[in-house]
């Protein structure tokens, strides 16, 4: 496998579009295309902004020895970052909360723990929370029939596709 595949490999394994990815590190859709392809060389600089950008293990890069991904606090949290596409907020968040002592992640934890049975107990919170859910449960819900809608039209294309393939192969179109 060379360094352009295996370019592509860590895009797909953090799960983003060349567009996506190609943003993070500064270069254009074309360009990545062009790297993924093997049409254009992965240049020095290109390698250094990928491993610092995802945590990538850059012998494994360079070479496809060793693991994709260094194991550091940093590079779990930027898999995170990537995966759930988060904001440079919601990293600075997430990696705020990890780095409290434990002391201090209880007392967040006992601040939940208070607004949830404030919340329960008081009536118009209590309202006020039910609608804000049934709101995001009928907004996944438009979202769910969204895609299932799309999955069955791309089926539908797909056996129109097999079908004209089956019918172009056979000996009777030919003929007409």
């Amino acid at each position: 496998m060379t360094i352009n595949e295996r370019v592509k490999q860590v895009r797909k394994a953090l799960n983003l579009t060349q567009i996506e990815f190609g943003e993070r590190v500064g270069i254009s859709q074309g360009h990545l295309t062009s790297i993924e392809n093997g049409k254009r060389v992965c240049t020095e600089k290109t390698i250094i902004v990928l491993c610092a950008t995802f945590g990538i293990n850059e012998d494994w890069l360079r070479t496809g020895e060793g693991t994709m991904f260094v194991e550091t606090d940093d590079s779990i949290i930027t898999s995170v970052v990537a995966e759930y596409h988060l904001s440079a907020l919601d990293k600075a968040i997430l990696k705020i909360f990890l780095e409290l002592p434990p002391e201090k992640r209880a007392i967040m934890r006992d601040f939940s723990y208070s607004l949830v049975d404030t919340i329960l107990n008081d009536d118009e919170l209590h309202t006020e929370y039910q609608q804000h859910t049934q709101k995001k449960v009928r907004l996944s819900t438009d979202d769910l029939d969204i895609e299932e809608e799309l999955e069955s039209y791309r089926r539908e294309l797909e056996l129109e596709k097999r079908a004209k393939e089956k019918s172009e192969a056979s000996p009777n179109s030919k003929e007409a």
